[in-house]
């Protein structure tokens, strides 16, 4: 242990070690966290609704929110799952454990952000989550 690490060795061999870093949050963090967005309370149907298609996500977990409607694949394609979910209101793409995440924590979001990262708001904590750009007509 020094001022400003700690290393914590197991019986095992396996060990730990946390740094103490004597800088600034980088710039573009507080930014983005300076911005202050239009967030919306979260029912709780869109967690429901995320779980929902977790048996469904293609090799990139990627779920697709549009008006009205969560989904994990094209809807011509006869593949995948949707979830009806009046909530939504923009088209966006989010890697669906991320969105996980977010359960028991995020109380408000704003999704009208995407592409930019969206601003998530819940007890005392805020943050980002970033989604996932892809071409048109991918998904």
């Amino acid at each position: 242990m020094s001022q400003n690490s700690l290393t914590v060795h197991y019986e095992d061999g396996k060990w730990m070690r946390t740094n103490l870093i004597d800088d600034e949050w980088p710039s573009k963090v507080t930014e983005l966290l300076a911005v202050s967005g239009n967030p919306v309370t979260i029912p709780e149907e869109f967690f429901e609704g995320v779980d929902a298609m977790k048996p469904f996500v293609d090799k990139f977990n990627r779920i697709v929110f549009e008006p009205g409607l969560m989904r994990t694949h094209q809807k011509e394609s006869g593949e995948g799952s949707s979830y009806e979910l009046e909530w939504l209101i923009s088209k966006s793409t989010f890697s669906l454990p991320m969105l996980q995440k977010l359960e028991g924590i995020a109380q408000k979001l704003d999704l009208t952000m995407y592409p930019s990262p969206c601003l998530w708001y819940g007890a005392k904590v805020r943050g980002l989550i970033v989604g996932m750009h892809w071409l048109e007509g991918e998904i």
